[in-house]
């Protein structure tokens, strides 16, 4: 009978150097953001080596806020904090729903 290896990462979530699932989006998009800002300083006329600097110092910030992002909110944290900052506080019902009523009990006996 022939044995099978099981892959045991199946259902984890993807992690890359402490990062889990969509703070790997972040880096990513932080990186093509660094480079894309090295760019336009670039063809702006600003030095490289002035730009460079710019883009390593941003990228190094925001790479610690989204680690600490990582490490305080975890895995789905940040993306509920989120949706309870849109969660209303409270709900306020402006018209009563039986106001726009038009019929009356004597109409309704009548028919």
């Amino acid at each position: 009978m022939p044995s099978y290896t099981t892959n045991k990462g199946i259902g984890k979530e993807t992690e890359f150097k402490g990062f889990q699932a969509h703070y790997i989006y972040y880096l990513a998009t932080i990186c093509l953001g660094s480079f894309f800002l090295f760019i336009i300083l670039y063809f702006i006329g600003i030095p490289a080596i002035i730009g460079l600097l710019v883009v390593i110092i941003l990228f190094f910030v925001c790479t610690i806020r989204v680690y600490r992002l990582n490490k305080k909110y975890g895995l789905h944290g940040l993306s509920q904090k989120r949706a309870k900052n849109k969660r209303p506080d409270y709900i306020k019902a402006q018209v009563s729903c039986f106001k726009n009523i038009k019929t009356s009990h004597a109409e309704i006996t009548q028919e």
